[in-house]
């Protein structure tokens, strides 16, 4: 799974749907939370996406009663949109922490999942003895990490964008087809252009991960075997493989 630039586009989805998708139909009472945490999080990004059209509508009636000097409805308009403001920030806020814990509550079942593969049938052993993946330790720790804190983030930003264009786009091409269809185009050319610029990312990434882990791994060793080192006067030895 972690050498996704080595992959074709297809075996790489293939590999993180068979990573992502334990956590989802595994049928615990951890899945069955996330699932309410994503449906919560679905719901808030509608609503908070509701209130940003609605926003747009009142910023731009707010300037049309300055245009006309319309004291009354001035004050109105601006009431309203102190009010949705006001409905905007905790919501937003209530998102970030549903995200959160959604993020948290996979990654917990998913380390402990592969923690208890890692201990079954000695495969820490057989791991270490073929060499065949380096640090592990920090593969359990990091790596979850990141994948289910990125894979929330998509999801959540995905869901966001969607219900993002499904309203906004009625709002223009009730204005104009060719700058609705004209902004579904720059999204998409933008989004191409990431994805074909992200891809060097991936080894970057993968080599600085493995250097930290290097690096965590001798400061480790230096700690555990304090007492030999200093007794044969190896700190030449071990500074050397530390800045290695």
């Amino acid at each position: 799974f972690f050498e996704v630039f080595n992959m074709s586009a297809r075996e790489a989805w293939k590999d993180y749907y068979g990573v992502a998708s334990l956590f989802w139909r595994s049928g615990t009472s951890a899945a069955a939370t996330g699932k309410r945490f994503l449906h919560l999080c679905a719901m808030l990004l509608f609503l908070i996406s509701c209130c940003n059209v609605t926003l747009s509508f009142i910023l731009r009636w707010l300037m049309s009663t300055l245009e006309m000097r319309d004291h009354g409805s001035f004050l109105r308009y601006l009431g309203a949109l102190l009010g949705i403001l006001a409905l905007i920030s905790p919501m937003e806020t209530w998102l970030n922490y549903t995200r959160d814990r959604l993020s948290l509550a996979w990654r917990k079942w998913l380390t402990q999942h592969f923690i208890g593969q890692y201990l079954e049938d000695r495969n820490y052993y057989l791991i270490e003895l073929k060499g065949a993946i380096d640090n592990p330790d920090q593969r359990l720790h990091e790596d979850i990490k990141h994948l289910t804190a990125h894979s929330v983030k998509l999801m959540v930003d995905g869901i966001h964008s969607c219900f993002q264009v499904l309203i906004f786009f009625g709002v223009l091409y009730s204005m104009s087809a060719w700058l609705a269809f004209g902004q579904l185009g720059l999204a998409a050319a933008g989004t191409w252009i990431t994805v074909i610029l992200g891809k060097r990312l991936v080894r970057m990434q993968k080599d600085q991960q493995r250097h930290e882990g290097n690096f965590r791994y001798s400061l480790v060793h230096l700690r555990d075997h304090a007492e030999p080192v200093a007794f044969y006067k190896g700190e030449a030895t071990e500074g050397q493989c530390i800045d290695n």
